[in-house]
């Protein structure tokens, strides 16, 4: 229960208010009567001793309430109280032939609100205002003035009376002034007995929490925290509320904060330095009808997070959802453009904006997404794969945002946005996104994510990788690709220059992969000089797959340690037609020698692409594209 202290100013008082405290639900400290001068040093007593309530005189109040930081009850004069003071006064005058007028000097703090509304009371009594303490003799004087025969007031106002040899007598508050302060003081009590209910429940709950809670007014300044918040900050005890959070928490920033409680901005998931680790912040504002009225802050400090992330990388790793390629492990290139490229890759990796990679079919679209990943702060997240172009758009929508089936009489949604969260999405063949997928990709990168089956929209934290075989500004004219679309990926755009433009990459990248695939199988293998030239004249249709998968054979199809010219035209020869750089095949000669081999060998296969795609030891994609390409159907080829 509530503590309280009542503070009298007369003895005759104290005594009124032992008959009466009683019928109160009110714990009483103590009760004393205590002189208005010494009413400062009484109040900051009465808080030391740990009371919730003071219950004092008026005039005490106005003089010392800024001592303690407690909440003050008036106890004041009322009407009843006046009038009962008046006839005592009167009463005392044996003798009188009539009745005095009666003079009431004080201060407008000792009336109760009904009293201050009225300047007197009734015929008998009039009410003179003090402003100020040396106010006193004038306002006797004036009272006498006007007639007055005995007068009734404060140790001060009762002095001058006796000086100009007026009776008087001391004001306090009789029964009903003082019922109705122990009234007010019984609901106040409550109210702080709820409140401490509340505030005792919300700490256990706070510490309870793993995570450091926070909440601080809309200034900014600490109104209650968990142990763990303590502890985050490096404070033992409570003296931290009432103290700017910022003084304790400065990294987080003053503008961050401010966005909050001035703008009403959210903060999710920031990354701040706190004393020898990085924690994780989260800032909520609490709003109240449209007001801000403080926030909450929650801190994930980085020990958890570190576990968190190790267990998140091990299902991620038992999904495939990671990325493998960094850009210390990518072949070093002499070519200018494709190094501008990479320089523009890494500045890319240093935020989370969206990002459009196009080159030719067979070029490091994924090898490059996959090291501006890991290149970032969610490299410790998930990096998903989609390959636009290999899934129908119905299809495609589904594995995407997600699709509700009733499977055993429930539902069930999967999304591989979710795997992506907190980290990255690489959509490569974007150009075959439909109008639908390319508004619900831009939404996407704006932070919102719209599931399918889903009526609400729900908040996304997933970078967006773009690959594409050509600049979408062609597609952008032709309508293939919508404007919002376009503009959203054009922030951050990178072109990576196809390998018959890089003939100086050739021999270290062909040293690279030739290392690899020999390491592998225990078998090194190296080119000649001839071999190396014939190679570095070769345009490379296929990109670096092709060159990739060329070195593969070759390691796997010699027999010696040295490959010369010879053999490298022989196994070319086999993988693709006209690969002789010295005698190239008329282009329309060239498109039809490769739209005839897809037919027979489609026809071989009864029209399966995967079995096709197959024997030709191509993708399905690459099929379908070449396909495309050619104008070749299934009913070109008896499927």
């Amino acid at each position: 229960m509530a503590k309280a202290v009542l503070l009298a100013s007369e003895s005759d008082a104290v005594s009124l208010i032992m008959e009466v405290k009683d019928r109160y639900r009110l714990d009483f400290l103590y009760i004393e009567a205590v002189e208005t001068g010494e009413a400062e040093h009484a109040f900051r007593k009465a808080a030391e001793a740990g009371a919730d309530i003071i219950i004092a005189y008026g005039l005490q109040t106005e003089r010392a309430a800024k001592a303690a930081n407690l909440p003050v009850i008036d106890i004041s004069l009322t009407g009843q109280d006046v009038a009962m003071l008046a006839d005592r006064a009167i009463a005392g005058l044996a003798g009188a032939p009539s009745a005095p007028q009666v003079a009431l000097i004080v201060y407008d703090c000792m009336l109760s609100v009904s009293m201050q509304a009225g300047p007197a009371l009734g015929a008998g009594v009039r009410i003179y205002r003090l402003d100020g303490y040396s106010g006193a003799m004038p306002a006797v004087e004036q009272a006498l003035r006007d007639g007055c025969g005995v007068i009734i007031g404060g140790r001060a106002v009762c002095d001058c009376a006796e000086q100009l040899r007026l009776p008087s007598m001391r004001a306090f508050a009789g029964r009903e002034g003082i019922e109705n302060a122990l009234l007010k003081a019984e609901l106040l009590s409550r109210s702080i007995d709820l409140e401490k209910r509340n505030e005792a429940e919300n700490t256990a709950y706070l510490n309870g929490i793993f995570h450091g809670v926070i909440e601080v007014n809309k200034n900014g300044e600490i109104r209650r925290i968990n142990e763990r918040a303590a502890n985050l900050l490096g404070y033992r005890d409570r003296g931290v509320i009432g103290r700017p959070l910022l003084e304790s928490f400065p990294h987080l920033g003053k503008s961050v904060l401010d966005a909050v409680l001035h703008e009403g901005q959210q903060v999710l998931s920031l990354i701040i330095k706190l004393k020898d680790r990085d924690v994780v912040t989260n800032i909520e504002p609490i709003a109240l009808e449209k007001e801000i009225i403080g926030a909450v802050v929650t801190i994930q400090e980085g020990r958890k997070i570190h576990e968190i992330a190790e267990e998140l990388r091990k299902e991620l790793y038992a999904h495939g959802f990671v990325a493998a390629m960094r850009f210390e492990k990518l072949p070093a290139g002499g070519n200018p453009a494709y190094a501008g490229m990479i320089a523009k890759a890494k500045k890319a990796s240093e935020n989370s904006a969206p990002v459009l990679i196009f080159g030719e079919e067979g070029t490091e679209l994924l090898a490059v997404a996959q090291c501006i990943h890991n290149a970032g702060s969610r490299s410790s997240c998930g990096f998903v794969e989609v390959d636009c172009n290999a899934w129908e758009p119905d299809y495609l929508d589904e594995m995407l945002f997600g699709v509700k089936r009733r499977i055993a009489g429930e539902y069930y949604d999967r999304s591989l946005i979710d795997k992506a969260e907190d980290g990255t999405l690489f959509l490569n063949g974007v150009e075959a996104l439909s109008a639908e997928l390319q508004y619900k990709i831009c939404k996407l990168v704006r932070g919102t994510l719209h599931l399918n089956g889903e009526n609400r929209q729900m908040p996304a934290n997933v970078r967006v990788i773009a690959g594409a075989a050509t600049d979408l500004r062609a597609l952008k004219d032709d309508g293939r690709i919508g404007s919002d679309f376009f503009y959203t990926f054009s922030v951050q755009t990178l072109e990576i220059p196809p390998l018959r433009r890089r003939s100086e990459d050739i021999e270290g990248l062909a040293d690279y992969f030739l290392g690899y695939y020999g390491g592998m199988y225990s078998k090194p293998v190296r080119l000649t000089k001839d071999a190396l030239g014939f190679m570095k004249a070769y345009d490379w249709p296929g990109n670096i797959r092709q060159l990739d998968n060329f070195c593969h054979r070759l390691v796997l199809q010699t027999t010696r340690r040295s490959v010369d010219e010879a053999f490298v035209r022989s196994q070319l020869a086999e993988m693709e037609p006209c690969s002789r750089p010295e005698a190239p095949c008329p282009p329309q000669q060239a498109k039809d020698a490769e739209a005839q081999r897809l037919i027979e060998a489609l026809k071989r296969n009864g029209g399966s692409r995967s079995l096709t795609a197959k024997e030709l030891g191509i993708s399905t994609t690459t099929l379908w594209r070449r396909m495309m390409k050619h104008g070749i159907t299934r009913e070109n080829c008896g499927g």
